[in-house]
């Protein structure tokens, strides 16, 4: 096998372990202008227990105006070294919006035969270049929240064009679970953007307003006669209620059985210190001892299975109610389902004793037929006995 050969078999063949390099921060935001002279930052962390040799490069289409000073070091075992980077920008780039270059560190520590480990970690250098004329671009979040708190949709608006923008306003509308009705419309300030300026616009709005449920929040911002592709966001109303989804609807008589209960949060917040008290009645008058769960957590909009053990020793077969009471947050909630004791298994009655003893009739029979039943021979002495009953009666 030649050299090569085995060197791209060890490579293939050695695992690589992941990299304990990582890059702060992960994305660095330059605002272009022409002839611009500038240089930054970022550190190059090493989680290893061990000194790690590592490259910075920066890699893309405009990687030419970027210059890594000392761009290899040796990051001490657990510890970081900053890394600076200058530039010099263009007089123009030719395309518009955000362009981006990849930060790449390499770990160049040597393994097994003086192959070097090629482990790249990147992060990003992002240069806006402003669009000819006026143009705005835009990001959207919201966060679900509980019923009475206020809800923000948050815009982050940049005027990424060459011309100052007038009159720029942001619009949202909330529509029901179908995307069909609208709830409430809400419209922001309208603001004037100069060139490369960004602002964080956040419109509120009282939950109470729309109620509990899953929404979409449907988005877009007007500026001098242009209005943006509008983009559509899910959101949750939660409300404070823990509901009963399922759970054991009938038992066999006898002894202490198990009623598992499975339990939906419908908060938007965990809830702790959760339990059940349950218990049988019958037309409103109890049957059975009160029974107390164990303690849980609840996860928020999250499901969980409690179980509850019952004596029901001295009850009847029949329907019954029963009765969980859960106790969450100061909040004591009653649910009631309906329930019964029924007999289970294999019962033995008449109607079963009667037919086992039919069958058995039947089989009994099959078998003497097949035993003794059999037709006789046709040379079993038939014809000697039927001449002498002809002799017989000649007589």
């Amino acid at each position: 096998m030649s050299r090569g050969a085995f060197l791209l078999a060890l490579l293939l063949l050695t695992p690589l372990t992941v990299s304990g390099l990582g890059i702060s921060p992960a994305d660095v935001y330059i605002d272009f202008k022409p002839y611009e002279e500038g240089e930054f930052e970022v550190r190059v962390i090493n989680n290893d227990l061990e000194p790690v040799n590592a490259s910075l490069n920066v890699q893309g289409e405009l990687e030419e105006y970027f210059k890594i000073v000392d761009n290899v070091k040796e990051i001490p075992a657990e510890g970081s070294l900053p890394f600076l980077i200058s530039y010099v920008l263009p007089k123009s780039i030719n395309t518009p919006g955000q362009n981006k270059l990849d930060l790449m560190v390499t770990d160049l520590s040597e393994i097994t035969g003086g192959v070097s480990a090629i482990l790249n970690v990147a992060a990003r250098i992002v240069i806006d270049v402003p669009y000819p004329d006026k143009f705005a671009q835009h990001s959207f979040s919201v966060v679900s929240v509980n019923e009475g708190e206020m809800i923000n949709f948050e815009f982050n608006i940049q005027s990424a064009g060459e011309k100052n923008i007038f009159g720029l306003r942001p619009f949202v509308k909330v529509l029901d679970s179908d995307n069909k009705t609208v709830l409430y419309e809400l419209e922001g300030k309208m603001s004037t953007y100069t060139t490369g300026e960004r602002k964080n616009v956040v419109l509120q709005l009282n939950s109470s307003e729309i109620g509990k449920g899953t929404f979409t929040a449907e988005t877009y911002i007007d500026y001098d006669g242009i209005e943006s592709p509008h983009k559509n966001f899910i959101f949750s109303v939660g409300y404070k209620d823990v509901d009963v989804i399922d759970y054991t609807p009938f038992l066999t008589p006898g002894g202490i059985k198990k009623i598992v209960f499975t339990l939906e949060n419908k908060w938007n917040s965990d809830i702790d210190e959760l339990h059940i008290e349950s218990y049988l009645q019958k037309d409103g008058v109890p049957f059975t001892e009160r029974s107390v769960s164990n303690i849980a957590n609840l996860k928020a909009l999250d499901r969980v299975e409690i179980p509850v053990f019952i004596d029901i020793s001295n009850l009847n077969t029949g329907k019954y109610d029963l009765i969980a009471e859960l106790h969450y947050n100061d909040v004591n909630e009653i649910e009631i389902m309906d329930f019964k004791i029924t007999e289970g298994g294999f019962k033995i009655n008449k109607g079963i004793i009667f037919g086992f003893l039919l069958l058995l009739i039947v089989l009994a029979n099959i078998i003497w037929l097949r035993h003794y039943g059999r037709p006789q021979d046709k040379n079993d002495g038939s014809e000697d006995k039927l001449k002498n009953l002809q002799g017989y009666l000649g007589k």
